[in-house]
Order: C-alpha cells, then structure tokens, then sequence
C-alpha cells in the first residue's frame, strides 16, 4: 500500500469518525486564573494570547487524545478490511493530528467570568484623577472630572453636583455636617458622602463582572461597556495608593452604558498597575455588577 493510500484511507476514517474534530473534556474546576486573563486582555494580541495559553495548558492530554485515536484507527481499519496501522502511518510520515482537529473546550474558558475594575477617563487621566471632588481640593468638581460624565448620564448638570456638595459638607465639622437641613435626593446624597471621604487620586471607578469572551471583544473590537448599578459598585478610587472613597454612589438608573474612549482602564481587579479595589476594601462577590459589550 502506498502513501497516497494511507491518506485517503486516514481521510475516510476522519470523515465517518470524527467529522467535526475532538473537544478535550474540561472539568468544570479548569479554570484560567486572574493573572492569565490579564496577561490576555493586556496582550497586543489577545486572541493570539488566549489560544497560545490553551495550547501551552493541554500539550501533554493532547498526546493521550492522539493515542486513543490511533487505537481506534487500527481497529477501524480491521473492520474495514484496511491491511493499515497508525504505526504504518507514522513509518510514512503521515501524522493523525494533521487530520484529526483536537482543541480544547473553548466556550468553557471564554465564558468564565471575571470581577473587574473600570475605570473612567472622562480627561482627568491628564491630571492623575485628580478632578474628582475630594478632601485634597476642598470637594470641587474640577474640569474633565469622571463625575461630570457621570452625573450627565443621570440627569444632573455639573452645577446641580456642585451645589450639592457646598450644601451638604461642612468643613467646620469635618467631614460632614450631619445637622444641616439639607434635602437632597439618593444620588445627590450619595455624592456628598463620597466626596466627603475620598482623598487621593480618586478615579470614578466601576465594579463589574464580565466573561474573558466579553473583555477580549472589548479590547480587540473597541466596544463600549454597559455596566449594571446596584448601588455598591460605584464610586471613587485610588489604585495607585490604594485608597479612594466608600464605593456607595447611588445611581438612579440600573445600568449606564461607557463608551469605549471614556474608559481608562478594564482588567481583572488584581494587583496590576496598582492596588485592587478588593485587595483594600475586601469586597465580598455581590459588590460586583454585571457588564457587557456593546
């Protein structure tokens, strides 16, 4: 038998077997870990990244897969009547994982979900996020800050903040007046607590869960992000020295939608760049929304 009949006899036995390739099993404890998905969503090449991670990971299964396919070959081949071997392939260079398609369980991995942060751009990056109302600027909202772009999509002009804030703090009786009769709505009275307890380079910060399918779309296709809001998942944060505010920006709206030029940074909310938002506040899992892509 020649080679040229080995490959049509290995090609008939992939077309009646394994049509549509080999998906490796994975357990549902197979997971990438934080750091892994932020070296894939940091990556020039994200996708690129991902598989490389995967190929790297079932290198050494991918051989037991090969093995289990080359006995079911020979036996095929005995009832078949084929006087042929994967041995008798291998002698002639012709390799079973060139014809058979092996991968792993893609979905599994792209579909596991991530607590991340975002954070807002809004031009204050320019001036290390410094904008927002805070302790260090007696509680202005300086130009380009991320509350400006906030508060624009709940309806509240940069004046309406601004107001709220010289009504509601009292820097007499540090850092809130909590006797002052000012009637105030849940955003508004949440923006007065906020800024009334941030320092630093308080950056608007969101709390979000999204799948590593959603954070690769987000970085290779430049997409915007829709974050859920549930009260606790919103508010001012200094990654840099790991500070910020207490995370309670009430937000009137279940959801905003950032576009993709007003966010600064998405990852994991691991120790990259900066200190976690978890790694200072010891968050538990519910403080986390839900985003997607857009």
């Amino acid at each position: 038998m020649n080679r040229d009949e080995m490959i049509k006899i290995l090609e008939q036995f992939v077309t009646e077997e394994y049509p549509d390739g080999i998906e490796m099993y994975a357990d549902y404890r197979d997971e990438m870990s934080n750091e892994q998905a932020f070296k894939i969503v940091e990556s020039n090449d994200p996708v690129g990244t991902f598989y490389d991670m995967l190929f790297d990971a079932y290198i050494d299964a991918d051989s037991y897969y090969i093995h289990d396919v080359e006995n079911e070959f020979d036996k095929w081949c005995e009832q078949h009547g084929y006087d042929c071997t994967a041995d008798d392939l291998d002698m002639e260079g012709i390799y079973i994982s060139e014809y058979v398609y092996i991968h792993p369980d893609y979905d599994h991995y792209l579909d596991q979900e991530f607590k991340c942060r975002l954070i807002v751009d809004n031009g204050d990056a320019n001036y290390d996020f410094t904008h927002n109302p805070n302790q260090d600027n007696d509680f202005t909202i300086e130009d380009g800050a991320g509350i400006i772009w906030l508060g624009e999509q709940m309806g509240y002009s940069r004046e309406m903040m601004q107001d709220a804030l010289n009504r509601g703090i009292n820097t007499e009786l540090y850092p809130i007046d909590e006797t002052a009769e000012v009637h105030l709505d849940q955003f508004l009275d949440s923006l007065v607590h906020e800024a009334a307890n941030a320092y630093g380079l308080v950056a608007l910060t969101f709390l979000v869960k999204m799948s590593l399918r959603d954070l690769i779309k987000f970085k290779e296709e430049h997409t915007s992000v829709t974050v859920e809001l549930n009260g606790m998942n919103c508010g001012f944060f200094d990654e840099w020295n790991g500070g910020g505010s207490i995370f309670e920006l009430d937000c009137p709206k279940k959801s905003v939608t950032i576009p993709y030029d007003k966010i600064f940074r998405l990852i994991p909310d691991i120790n990259k760049y900066g200190y976690s938002v978890n790694e200072v506040y010891g968050l538990w899992d519910g403080a986390y929304a839900d985003a997607t892509v857009s």
